[in-house]
């Protein structure tokens, strides 16, 4: 018995292996693909994520004193406007001044600080973008009793010099404090 083998009908090795490894590449295009989509998934998820909000409800630190209900989350937030609008008025320097927030005397450090580049109005004598620096001090569990809190500015010596105000100032970015933008707030939380 002879068994017959059509030479033609063999399929080419050359052609199996670049079939295999054509194969091979789509496969690790493919994972690659898939890990990198999987990872900016997860990446845009965490970064989502970790952006800081504001807790509850509002509170202004301005006017007569108020009643808030007891243990409800609250938040203070404050800022002043940054870049060319009112530039006149408080110089260049304020991407350093701060505000801070004191309950009952003690120093409450801010929950978070953004800043917001476009986010203020702009000013037609002065065009430029604006932007807003807030800060947010959040109190998720609330307060109980009256509590008072007191919001003070402090700006740089140089955005003070850039008004012409002369202090006595060694370092530019000395922070003095500006007591015309205090204000107190009386709250009780019942």
């Amino acid at each position: 018995m002879y068994c017959e083998v059509n030479v033609e009908s063999k399929p080419d090795v050359r052609e199996v292996l670049k079939e295999g490894e054509n194969l091979m590449k789509k496969k690790t295009l493919l994972a690659s693909l898939l890990v990198l989509l999987l990872s900016l998934a997860l990446y845009t998820g965490v970064a989502l994520a970790d952006k800081p909000v504001p807790v509850g409800e509002r509170i202004i630190l301005y006017g007569d004193p108020i009643t808030f209900p007891a243990g409800e989350p609250f938040h203070i937030q404050h800022g002043f406007f940054l870049g060319n609008y009112m530039n006149e008025r408080v110089g260049n320097s304020r991407g350093l001044s701060v505000m801070i927030l004191e309950v009952d005397g003690v120093e409450v450090p801010p929950s978070y600080v953004t800043t917001d580049w476009g986010a203020a109005p702009k000013d037609p004598e002065n065009p430029g973008k604006g932007g807003v620096k807030l800060f947010t001090f959040n109190f998720p569990d609330g307060m109980s009793g009256t509590h008072t809190f007191v919001r003070r500015y402090f700006f740089t010596c140089q955005s003070f010099w850039d008004q012409g105000i002369e202090l006595d100032c060694k370092n530019p970015a000395e922070l003095i404090e500006f007591p015309p933008f205090m204000t107190s707030l009386e709250v009780t939380f019942e």
